[in-house]
């Protein structure tokens, strides 16, 4: 039997059915005092993985902190519920956080509370409404553009990257998006040139190493300078 659904589909796209976990201190509730974090009610992926390991991939959120030649503007395409965007709003300026999943981009809202932090309900890469898939029912992260045999699909909004207009500097990009990475970074092109930011992709995931991704990126100037576990850092040097 498959699992609960985050979400349903329906003719506005994916649409919220989840209740999102509220403050523990409400009957209602289950946050777990060991994450911090809110997830969509189903999820059960991340809240064992964040107790086990204290957070959510801390060498890799500390690296790009230390890769990052300053800290402006930093790009969290893929936010999820913010697991990144919060502690990256802790050192960075300003954190621009993008995620198209409603279930999670309601846990994003109660997870990152900072000032700084501008969140948006939209993915980055070539313009439309995407078809995208939920591959897991406890894991609200396994939402994709492939199909499988899925839990259920609906319509999340892309935009390109190059269509929003950023003031300051764009110091670094942290991007983990399952399999449209290339397609997103060609999307922000025209920023990229401009503003050189360290680039923090996921490049190798459970649907194999996606080489293209390095390769675009090599083939307008940057280099890889580090890697940790599969995910890759890339400047202008």
């Amino acid at each position: 039997m498959k699992p609960p659904a985050q979400g349903v589909a329906g003719a506005g796209g994916i649409k919220s059915t989840t209740v999102v976990h509220k403050q523990i201190a409400n009957d209602d509730a289950q946050v777990s005092a060991e994450t911090g974090f809110f997830l969509p009610s189903n999820d059960r992926h991340f809240g064992e993985h964040l107790k086990k390991a204290g957070g959510y991939q801390i060498a890799t959120c500390q690296r790009l902190i230390k890769l990052s030649d300053t800290h402006e503007t930093v790009l969290d395409i893929g936010a999820h519920v913010g697991l990144f965007s919060q502690p990256l709003s802790e050192v960075f300026q300003t954190v621009v956080a993008f995620e198209p999943v409603p279930t999670n981009f309601e846990c994003l809202q109660k997870n990152v509370k900072n000032k700084n932090a501008i969140l948006i309900n939209a993915g980055i890469g070539k313009w439309g409404a995407r078809k995208m898939y939920l591959h897991k029912g406890d894991n609200s992260g396994s939402w994709t553009h492939t199909e499988m045999e899925d839990v259920e699909t609906g319509l999340a909004p892309i935009i390109p990257l190059d269509l929003f207009s950023f003031t300051g500097v764009i110091s670094a990009i942290k991007m983990d998006i399952q399999g449209m990475e290339t397609e997103a970074l060609q999307s922000g092109e025209k920023l990229l040139l401009a503003h050189k930011p360290l680039i923090c992709v996921e490049a190798k995931s459970k649907y194999g190493e996606d080489k293209t991704i390095q390769a675009y990126l090599e083939s307008i100037g940057a280099v890889v300078v580090d890697q940790v576990n599969k995910d890759l850092f890339l400047k202008w040097l």
